[in-house]
Formats: C-alpha cells, sequence, structure tokens
C-alpha cells in the first residue's frame, strides 16, 4: 500500500496536481497487487479514482473527554446507546490527550464496480482504541 495523505494540503494546492499525472499513478498500480490510498479534504483525482469514499466524524473521545458511547443493562443484555458527543468546543483535541475512539459517517460517492447509475451508499461505524 501507497498513501499519499493530502489531507493538510488546501484543496487549492491539491488540484494543482496535473490530471494526466493521476492517470499515471493510475496505470503504475493497476497491474500490480498495490494499492494507491490518496488522502484528501476534496476529490482531486477525478475520474482516475476507482474508489471515492467520504469520511466524516461524527464524534470523538480523547483521554480529556467523555465517553461516546454508554453502556446500559436491559433485560439482561448489555445496550449501547449514545452519548452526547465528546467533541470538544474548538473540534479538536489537545496533542497532549490520548486519542480512545471516534465515530464515523462513511460514504461511497463512486466506484468503478458500479454498473448501475452514480448513487452514494453510507454506513456509520465506531473505531475503538485497544487500552
Amino acid at each position: 500500500m501507497v498513501v499519499l495523505d493530502l489531507g493538510d494540503i488546501p484543496p487549492e494546492s491539491a488540484r494543482r496536481v496535473p490530471l494526466t499525472s493521476w492517470f499515471r499513478f493510475r496505470r503504475a498500480v493497476e497491474p500490480t497487487a498495490t494499492v494507491l490510498l490518496v488522502l484528501e479534504q476534496e476529490p482531486c483525482a477525478k475520474t482516475c479514482a476507482s474508489l471515492v469514499v467520504r469520511l466524516q466524524r461524527i464524534a470523538m473521545c480523547a483521554s480529556n473527554a467523555a465517553l461516546l458511547l454508554k453502556e446500559t443493562e436491559i433485560h439482561g443484555w448489555k445496550v449501547l446507546s449514545h452519548a452526547e458527543p465528546a467533541i470538544p468546543s474548538a473540534n479538536e483535541i489537545s496533542h497532549a490527550a490520548l486519542l480512545q475512539g471516534m465515530q464515523l459517517h462513511a460514504e461511497v460517492l463512486r466506484s468503478w464496480t458500479q454498473r448501475k447509475p452514480v448513487h452514494s451508499v453510507g454506513a456509520n461505524f465506531e473505531l475503538r482504541a485497544a487500552w
């Protein structure tokens, strides 16, 4: 896997990469088992991308924040239910805080395997640290 992280680069700068370069990257990895993963704020690889997924953070939990989910017991079953989102007021966590988990919404915007007209498919999921 080759990861190109353009997440901190302004979208205007990321769009300066010519479309021909994205096609060259795609052609270079197509005959191999390599995955080229490009992380960016806005899609800039355009039609060269085989799969376009939008991730949106719903909530996050850090060592200095409240838990994202609360566990309750109903009729002998342990049930996880949503607590208030633990996103700090500045929408950021401190560099000194330990990230414990986050809730994300993933949406497939485009896939080359789709034969039907383009439509989005979404899913919500949660990531938790093992510690």
